[in-house]
């Protein structure tokens, strides 16, 4: 078989993959994990029971840890597909994927190299999660600030002399947004003729 076929065919196959995994990290918290915690707290629900009340405080918390960890996970698998989606493609030597500022750079060099142009919202969802996922890192640094003037909804409350990323959440909202935004930049990719020229 042709080389080049060959090569268009992997990739294809490996774009569909990423597509898959990142709706089964879906599926895994909002379909498991979620259910799974509501299952115990109501089954610890029984009157005046002290450890009733305590499970649904613990529920919320827990329901909150998971979509903070489905969030920052979504994230990374992205980053990470993306990375090993780059190794694939004809001119992989043209991006640096290890620069700071990874969204901005793939930005144009998908636009410049294949022609891809991704809705604007689809960048600003990655950027923010990126955002994100370094405040989780490094605390209240500059992508902290940076996150804190672009973006509304991230803080819950703010502690007198404490940490602002300590009062840090992320909605379910957000969780499916980014999870959304992530499919959509693989069918963009995936759609784009242009990146299968070998």
């Amino acid at each position: 078989m042709d080389e080049a076929f060959l090569k268009t065919h992997r990739l294809k196959h490996h774009i569909s993959l990423n597509i898959s995994q990142i709706r089964s990290h879906k599926s895994l918290i909002l379909n498991f994990l979620i259910p799974a915690v509501n299952d115990y707290v109501q089954k610890n629900k029984q009157g005046d029971n002290p450890a009733g009340m305590l499970s649904n405080g613990y529920g919320e918390w827990a329901k909150g840890e998971i979509i903070k960890n489905g969030y920052t996970s979504a994230y990374h698998l992205w980053e990470k597909q993306f990375k090993d989606i780059i190794k694939e493609l004809p001119k992989k030597q043209q991006l640096n994927t290890k620069r700071k500022n990874l969204i901005d750079d793939t930005r144009k060099y998908f636009q410049m190299y294949y022609d891809i142009n991704i809705d604007d919202k689809i960048w600003s969802a990655l950027n923010e999660a990126r955002l994100v996922i370094n405040t989780f890192k490094h605390g209240d640094d500059n992508d902290f600030w940076n996150l804190f003037r672009r973006h509304h909804g991230y803080l819950s409350r703010r502690m007198p002399g404490g940490s602002p990323s300590a009062a840090f959440i992320i909605t379910r909202q957000k969780f499916e947004d980014l999870i959304s935004s992530i499919e959509v930049f693989w069918e963009c990719i995936k759609e784009k003729e242009k990146i299968y020229q070998f």
